[in-house]
């Protein structure tokens, strides 16, 4: 299926679709992934008015980098324009994490998705007194609105 447009009931399977892809997963002292940083990430997006499609993404944004989903899966679920986005914003493991963000930047739809990604880990570093990656979040979000 490659839909055409991107209607709330694709938001809602893609978070369906995150849900049990990130069963088990635990996110920092919040407890399950999924409701600690998939949901936050996805409802901060909806919050700011993004469209279906970057709320689509958000909800799918750590498939490759932290289950077994492959791309196949969610080019048959949500079309090649959410996969090419779900990938693109995927740490590739030759990567180093500032170039990385430095590639997001330049594609609109994951750039919105990162920013919110970044600072959910960002607030989540806060709390847990993490300040290395207090600097490193901060630094991200920096790249990501153009400051670098």
């Amino acid at each position: 299926m490659i839909p055409t447009f991107y209607d709330d009931t694709l938001v809602e399977q893609a978070l369906e679709f995150a849900k049990k892809a990130h069963t088990g997963q635990t996110y920092t002292n919040d407890g399950d992934y999924y409701d600690a940083h998939v949901k936050k990430v996805w409802y901060a997006l909806l919050v700011n008015g993004e469209s279906n499609l970057v709320q689509i993404v958000g909800a799918l944004h750590d498939v490759y980098e932290d289950t077994d989903t492959t791309r196949e899966e969610i080019s048959n679920l949500f079309g090649n324009v959410v996969d090419s986005c779900v990938w693109y914003l995927s740490k590739k493991r030759d990567e180093t994490y500032f170039d990385y963000i430095r590639t997001i930047k330049h594609n609109d739809v994951c750039k919105k998705v990162k920013l919110e990604d970044t600072y959910c880990n960002y607030k989540a570093s806060i709390i847990s007194g993490n300040t290395d990656l207090v600097n490193r979040y901060s630094k991200a979000m920096l790249i990501l609105l153009g400051y670098d």
